[in-house]
């Protein structure tokens, strides 16, 4: 599996986990997974315009 596959994937469970923190009301997490998520953006840009 590729860098990019692996972090697109874990872009997706950090989605999920967030879909499943709302449900519960969680807002605490919610916010720490939105910092996960914008900060597995980050290395998926990265790694999308790489050479």
């Amino acid at each position: 599996m590729t860098q990019i596959a692996k972090s697109r994937k874990k872009i997706q469970m950090i989605r999920e986990d967030i879909k499943t923190s709302v449900k519960k009301g969680d807002v605490r997490n919610v916010s720490i997974l939105l910092e996960a998520l914008e900060s597995e953006l980050t290395i998926f840009e990265t790694l999308y315009s790489a050479p």
